[in-house]
């Protein structure tokens, strides 16, 4: 038997492999910087980034070319979000590899500096991840990956802009629809409130410590579970989040307690006990349910919440006993229920 040389087993490169790196910047609204022109083609916008210098990391190379997009001094990359292979992504048709890096969302100065001067910042803008697929259609997929990464703590591997182990965040397109809003006032359950509330909603703690999201599909919007007010409620806030959880999540909680409100909603934390089965049909509603950790909560629901609340969540969660979640990938809850949580 005549044996096989090695290098005869490896397919030889076509190509070399060409490297750029980019970061993942947001405002304090969830929403995107895109910059004209940093696409690998270079004829298209894109986070900003560009391609490596001689011997220079990806890292470093993602920090140095945001820095030149924006003229924003101090720019770093900090974890690894997104690898992108594309066949024939560089400007000459070979291929190339896209790396996408986290940075920590821009100050308000920051985030106003880049609008200061539009004359040399023109070509810098903030989109919102909803708008993503009108505003930068060949790079949407890549960037709705590198935030799901960031909310999971995880790195996203995709091949053409496609991931190829999508999590559950990827398969329902969580983010794909999301328009991040200004959160409505907060007062804390200490301080007087004279409004008048109109909804309840709360964080629903599952044994694992992880709270209960409701996606809409349709609406491309996840928020807290609960609903309005009725008549028969009597204005008794916590049968309304009781009620108003069962109905539209098929949710039975327990141990309701007030945190909060939300504008004019009031918001609680409560003790998810079980989930019913999800109805099926061709005319009903689509609902997915998502056990995600509070801070996952947060930056999903995209201005359903904010931080002040987010703490309020976690130390009553902690009061009734539960473990702190930590930082994991989201899950969906079955459709055909859990009775006993």
């Amino acid at each position: 038997m005549t044996a096989t040389a090695p290098s005869a087993l490896v397919p030889p490169l076509a190509a070399a492999t060409h490297i750029r790196a980019a970061l993942l910047l947001t405002d304090g609204q969830g929403r995107v910087l895109i910059s004209t022109g940093t696409d690998p083609r270079g004829d298209a916008d894109s986070l900003p980034g560009g391609p490596l210098a001689s011997g220079e990391s990806p890292a470093a190379g993602a920090a140095r070319a945001a820095q030149a997009a924006t003229g924003l001094a101090g720019l770093s990359a900090t974890s690894l979000l997104a690898v992108d292979w594309l066949p024939s992504g560089s400007a000459a048709g070979q291929p190339c590899t896209v790396h996408v890096y986290d940075h920590s969302p821009l100050t308000a100065s920051q985030a106003s500096a880049l609008t200061a001067d539009a004359g040399h910042r023109g070509g810098l803008r903030l989109v919102a991840p909803g708008e993503l697929e009108k505003e930068v259609p060949g790079q949407a997929h890549r960037i709705l990956a590198a935030l799901h990464a960031r909310a999971e703590g995880r790195t996203s591997d995709l091949e053409d802009g496609r991931v190829r182990t999508p999590g559950v965040l990827d398969l329902h397109r969580v983010l794909a629809g999301a328009v991040p809003r200004q959160p409505e006032p907060w007062t804390p359950a200490r301080k007087p409130f004279d409004g008048e509330v109109s909804e309840a909603r709360g964080w629903l703690i599952a044994p694992d410590g992880r709270a209960l999201v409701h996606y809409d599909p349709t609406a491309g919007r996840a928020r807290l579970p609960g609903g309005l007010l009725l008549p028969d409620d009597r204005d008794d806030h916590e049968a309304t989040l009781t009620r108003s959880c069962a109905a539209t999540v098929l949710a039975h909680i327990g141990h309701p307690k007030l945190l909060g409100y939300r504008g004019n909603q009031a918001r609680f934390v409560a003790t998810l006990r079980g989930l019913g089965p999800l109805p099926s049909g061709p005319c009903l509603p689509t609902v997915v349910r998502l056990f995600v950790t509070q801070e996952q909560a947060l930056e999903l629901t995209g201005g359903e919440t904010d931080n002040d609340e987010l703490e309020a969540a976690r130390d009553a969660a902690r009061e009734l006993g539960f473990p702190d979640p930590g930082r994991q990938p989201s899950t969906e809850a079955p459709v055909d229920g859990n009775p006993d949580l």
